[in-house]
């Protein structure tokens, strides 16, 4: 039966159904790798550092890309790590050379966090994170697309407001 008296104004609304979408509706990543990625550094989850690490450059970045190659789809055993790859995506033609710098620092933001976090990559046995590149949205072919995951925030970012802005998909930066 219908509650009359419940009722949820606009704003709620909206960063319900926002929060809903980039809940249930992200890339599916095996198990073990997502729970790895909640190993606490710094007193918050390595993907709230990401999201933290990220905020300040959202203006600028098309998206993130993770590129788990062959193990995309499996379960690996506890010692055996993960091989990520990332690629911030940056938006060449409106951003130049602001994006540009700004996708180069959160790389360099992100390889201090998983190395933290991590160890090096020789030495990893959670995730091994091989490669980490500021990449131009004009050099992203479909073939690339294919075979990354975006990786999405919003989930995270909704949940408190220290988390700051990301794109919805689709959108670019203003």
């Amino acid at each position: 039966m219908r509650d009359q008296a419940a009722a949820l104004v606009s704003e709620t609304k909206r960063v319900l159904k926002q929060w809903l979408a980039a809940r249930y509706g992200r890339p599916a990543f095996p198990d073990a790798f997502e729970r790895r990625l909640r190993k606490p550094v710094r007193g918050r989850t390595v993907e709230r550092q990401i999201a933290r690490l990220l905020a300040p450059y959202a203006r600028h970045i098309v998206g993130l890309f993770l590129d788990l190659g062959e193990q995309r789809f499996t379960e690996t055993v506890e010692s055996e790590p993960y091989a990520l790859s990332l690629s911030i995506v940056y938006d060449a033609r409106e951003g130049g050379r602001n994006a540009r710098q700004a996708a180069e620092d959160a790389a360099a933001a992100l390889r201090d966090l998983f190395k933290e976090a991590y160890g090096m990559p020789c030495e990893a046995t959670e995730i091994a994170l091989d490669a980490c590149e500021a990449l131009a949205d004009t050099h992203m072919t479909l073939a690339d697309l294919r075979r990354v995951d975006q990786w999405r925030l919003e989930h995270i970012s909704l949940q408190d407001t220290d988390q700051g802005e990301f794109l919805p998909v689709g959108e670019l930066p203003a």
